[in-house]
């Protein structure tokens, strides 16, 4: 919070919390499985439409293999006695429950533990500390029931105490049946396990022969079940709720069964000296989309599902049925983009982990500059690996458009939903935009440099023929007097690889440019950390009022790990190199589909999928209030672009060059873009700068930014094919 405080220059501006906080849907989601009973009536929950889903969709083949398991697998342990009974019993009972939860409720009984997970060192201890009478220890038994009182041994086991309780107390009693799991087994009671067995292993080895029975079914049919249901709901983030209600009940099946008794009222409430385990009333809420799992919100955590598949399908289902179906080529590549969002936020989320433990703003500018823009560099270097420099040129450009224009666009005009006007400094936004005129002034430089200096070429056709298929011949400037007939001619750059300017003074500029464009980057962090220790203080007290006002507890170390961030860092690189060849190789079928060539797709999608990030926080901060830092992320963005990825992009160049040569125009990347390329992002700074000049925001501004944004990427798509390098025509 310090750092988006402060917001030196170098470090990423990141808005998912990086502390443990307290959340409003963390509590909605604990309330909707710990609801009270009998607090809303039954004819409702019938009447409720996510309820019948639950039932038609999963609750009654959920029910049905209970029953299956209960009655045809376990059914025979009931021959042995009444324990194998009381375990069949239970599942029959979870099935109703399974098929219709709704308003019923599982209790357990409050303060007690397994005797048998208790080790005891000698019989010294046994004799200070007298076990009770069975009557007192077992919990919800009737000592009159000979059910459950005539496998009481001398040795008395104190109940696990996990119970689903579907029915009305009478007398104050409760009446429960109890498995052989609570008993446990006699000659291992007290039987003294090494520290390092799990907790797992001495419950199966004393719940006996029954218990061990249950314990492989469940493991082996119910708790597939369980999980399944649970990761379809979770997928789907709205039920959430029976999400974790079916993980829960796993855990307490696995732990211990439940003993069960059925009623057909569930308004029914437990007896005061038990304690609500699960209690439910809906299957579906539409605000968990807000719900987070370790400090990442469902949505990202679900999109990970994408990058496995992604990959199966690609080097599995693809080769197997010649890439056809779902392993077509069109499919893969809309899951491949769909896995960069993910992975760009855990890169973005780890980024800023590493950089708030470091504590320093030096080693969290270094790392920002290392890996905040890893993913456009990975697959920048590959498109160009693969002779694809067109889509990295329209890449770069969106990707400027997208920082000057879409982002701050978008951040003015959600916040002006919310809030009629927000006003910032700019006098601050000034100095923003003087380090963008300096960025963009070093990465043309080359290109209005070739545009004066480098040579032209003219081609001529008939004034008939029409498009961009034309025989088209270069003329010389002496006429033929004999051919009088009507003649269209333009003239245009020769490539550069071609032109002997580029080869002599252009290409030495662009290396010097690059060189500049790092060293500004590295006077602007120096100039930042002289400045950010004067203000260090205010930061500091800043996030401490940010902490109070967010209630984050008081943690002083982030949700993630510094091992942890690291790992997640490295592995999300890992990943997106392979996602990112997976991305390239399907770009083929892509062009042959649609109506585009390369830098169009590198100016939509390539431009603005690797920043859904960057976009998510814009909209987080201007929504929250905070439209200056919402600005600062565009700005931050362009700038990283400009100083950070051309630089790699020139460098990568350079060393391809010395072990391909300099023959293959497709794997180079120079800086010398064609004219409307220019000319565009000249517009886009001049509008931004001419806005940021008022310092107020409201959503008019933000749709006059979109909206030209709009209008320059349509100018692009327009471009006569073949003929970026056009200098005029006559």
């Amino acid at each position: 919070q310090a750092i988006n405080i402060s917001h030196p220059f170098g470090l990423k501006i990141w808005k998912p919390a990086l502390y443990p906080k307290s959340r409003s849907i963390d509590y909605k989601s604990y309330e909707a499985l710990h609801s009270v009973p009998g607090s809303v009536s039954s004819r409702f929950l019938y009447l409720s439409p996510d309820n019948l889903c639950w039932t038609l969709l999963f609750g009654w083949w959920i029910a049905l293999i209970y029953v299956i398991v209960a009655i045809g697998i376990l059914g025979p342990i009931c021959l042995i006695g009444y324990l194998g009974y009381g375990v069949c019993w239970v599942l029959l009972n979870l099935a109703d429950y399974m098929f219709w939860p709704f308003g019923k409720f599982i209790a357990k009984k409050k303060g007690y533990h397994m005797v048998f997970e208790q080790v005891v060192d000698n019989a010294a201890t046994m004799d200070s500390n007298p076990i009770p009478h069975p009557a007192q220890e077992y919990v919800g038994i009737d000592i009159n029931d000979p059910l459950q009182s005539s496998n009481h041994g001398a040795r008395s086991v104190q109940a696990d105490g996990s119970y689903y309780v579907n029915g009305h107390l009478e007398g104050g009693e409760l009446q429960d049946l109890l498995t052989e799991f609570s008993l446990g087994v006699g000659r291992h009671d007290h039987y003294s396990w090494p520290s390092w067995v799990p907790c797992f292993v001495r419950r199966t080895w004393n719940a006996g022969f029954s218990g061990f029975t249950f314990y492989v079914v469940a493991l082996l049919i119910i708790a597939p079940v369980h999980l399944i249901v649970s990761a379809i709901c979770f997928f789907f983030i709205f039920p959430v709720p029976m999400a974790r209600l079916t993980y829960v009940l796993l855990r307490h099946l696995l732990r211990t069964p439940l003993p069960v008794r059925n009623t057909a009222r569930s308004y029914s409430r437990p007896h005061s000296e038990y304690e609500i385990v699960l209690c439910t009333y809906h299957s579906m809420g539409f605000a968990y989309y807000k719900y987070t799992v370790d400090g990442t919100n469902i949505i990202f955590i679900n999109l990970l599902f994408m990058i496995a598949f992604t990959l199966f399908d690609f080097y599995v289902i693809g080769p197997s049925n010649g890439y056809t179906g779902i392993a077509g080529h069109g499919p893969i590549f809309v899951f491949a983009l769909l896995s960069v969002i993910p992975l760009a936020y855990f890169i973005g989320m780890a980024v800023s982990s590493i950089t708030a433990h470091t504590g320093s703003v030096a080693i969290g500018s270094v790392i920002n500059a290392t890996f905040g823009s890893i993913i456009e560099i990975i697959l920048y270097i590959i498109a160009l690996m693969e002779g694809k420099n067109q889509l990295v040129e329209g890449s770069i450009i969106g990707s400027f458009l997208a920082g000057l224009l879409a982002l701050p666009g978008v951040a003015m005009f959600s916040g002006g939903l919310v809030r009629k006007e927000q006003r910032f400094n700019a006098k601050s936004a000034g100095v923003t935009s003087t380090m963008m005129v300096v960025a963009v002034i070093g990465v043309f430089t080359p290109t209005l440099f070739q545009t004066i200096y480098g040579s032209v070429q003219i081609y001529c056709s008939d004034c008939h023929v029409r498009g961009s298929n034309l025989a088209q011949t270069i003329v010389t400037m002496a006429s033929d007097s004999t051919n009088s007939s009507c003649r269209q001619c333009s003239i245009s750059k020769v490539p550069p690889s071609r032109d002997h300017v580029y080869l002599t003074s252009t290409k030495p500029l662009m290396y010097f440019c690059a060189i500049v464009l790092v060293l500004t980057y590295a006077v602007g962090l120096w100039f930042s950390l002289g400045t950010h220790a004067s203000g260090r203080d205010d930061a500091s007290s800043a996030r401490s009022e940010s902490d109070e006002s967010d209630q984050e507890g008081g943690h002083d170390n982030p949700g993630w790990s510094s091992f942890k961030s690291a790992l997640v860092l490295l592995a999300c690189t890992v990943l997106y190199s392979i996602i990112a060849e997976v991305l390239i190789d399907s770009i083929d079928f892509v062009l042959e589909t649609f109506p585009m060539d390369e830098k169009t797709l590198g100016l939509t999608i390539f431009a603005i999928v690797p920043t859904i990030t960057e976009f998510y926080n814009a909209i987080a901060f201007a929504v929250n209030g905070n439209i200056v830092l919402s600005l600062e992320i565009g700005s931050a963005y362009a700038i990283q672009v400009a100083l950070l990825q051309i630089p790699a992009l020139v460098a990568f160049s350079a060393v391809w060059e010395c072990g391909h040569g300099e023959g293959v125009e497709s794997q180079n990347f120079t800086l010398v873009f064609p004219n409307w390329d220019f000319y565009s992002v000249m517009f886009a700074m001049f509008l931004l700068t001419y806005i940021y000049i008022e310092g107020k925001s409201n959503y008019f501004k933000g749709a006059i930014l979109l909206l030209s944004y709009s209008m320059l990427m349509a100018a692009f798509f327009f471009v006569p094919k073949g003929m970026d390098g056009l200098l005029f025509g006559i």
